[in-house]
């Protein structure tokens, strides 16, 4: 999606704010933000990061399901994602720091992005828990309670409590709308804060 149609449509829609993050990289961050700041939308710099690993132990590994192979090529195994966003500058270089390095880990488009990093290297970054497609969701997906809490407890041990939110979205799926109420469920007993995404 090109930044400005995006600001524009946020102008539209009668926004204050809009946050943009790109796979694995800040790509369009500068162009986002200069068409923000131009629109009189406050920016909300981020990235969605995929980790090599999860935060707690995964035995069964129901957190990295094989993704969907695509016709004529194999399925592949897709790590647990999180949406990184840069509280300030401080925040930025974070975020800078962070996907550098797990691309110096990694080869060319695979960056490896682990838990170890993120805990290292997370100063003024608000970490999102990924929705569906994060270690807390996809541990409520497949009815393992108790593994999305110690995944959660773990993220927030890691990056404190004032640093972690649980990523809520709907997207109309079948199972959505009780995704959505046991992840409420969860940020409450957690006293943790609730962010609402859409994916564009």
């Amino acid at each position: 999606s090109a930044p400005d149609e995006l600001v524009a449509r946020a102008v539209e829609l009668g926004l204050t704010g809009l946050a943009a993050t790109d796979h694995a990289g800040l790509y369009g961050a500068v162009r986002f933000a200069s068409a923000a700041g131009e629109a009189g939308i406050h920016p909300v710099i981020g990235t969605e990061v995929e980790f090599v690993d999860p935060a707690v132990a995964d035995p069964d590994q129901i957190v990295i399901p094989a993704r969907r192979a695509r016709r004529g090529r194999r399925a592949s195994v897709r790590g647990p994602r999180s949406v990184l966003l840069a509280r300030s500058q401080v925040g930025w270089r974070s975020l800078s720091r962070l996907l550098s390095r797990a691309n110096m880990a990694g080869t060319k488009g695979a960056p490896r992005m682990s838990h170890a990093l993120l805990e290292a290297d997370h100063q003024d970054v608000l970490v999102l828990s990924g929705g569906r497609g994060g270690e807390v969701g996809r541990r409520l997906l497949v009815g393992d309670l108790a593994g999305a809490r110690a995944a959660a407890e773990r993220l927030m041990a890691m990056v404190g409590r004032d640093a972690l939110c649980i990523e809520v979205s709907h997207h109309l799926r079948p199972d959505d709308d009780w995704l959505v109420a046991a992840s409420v469920a969860l940020a409450a007993s957690l006293r943790l804060p609730m962010v609402v995404t859409n994916a564009v």
